[in-house]
């Protein structure tokens, strides 16, 4: 299992229920924290990537700057 951290910058927020209720639905997705501008994702890299997570997330009406990934080991 690679757990990664996927942070993602928001310039404009969408539906913050419907889309932590999307992506905690796929099966790798263990968490989904909303700081003010700032989106965790923590979830299995094997299975999803960034750019997948990234269009959940659009796909409630956010719109996302460039991505910061941090890798835990």
């Amino acid at each position: 299992m690679c757990q990664v951290s996927a942070k993602f910058a928001i310039t404009k927020q969408g539906n913050v229920d419907a889309m932590q209720a999307s992506l905690l639905a796929m099966e790798t997705v263990q968490d989904v924290t909303v700081a003010q501008d700032v989106l965790l994702v923590s979830f299995n890299h094997h299975k999803h990537t960034e750019d997948s997570i990234a269009n959940v997330i659009k796909a409630h009406g956010f719109e996302l700057e460039a991505m910061v990934q941090d890798h835990h080991g």
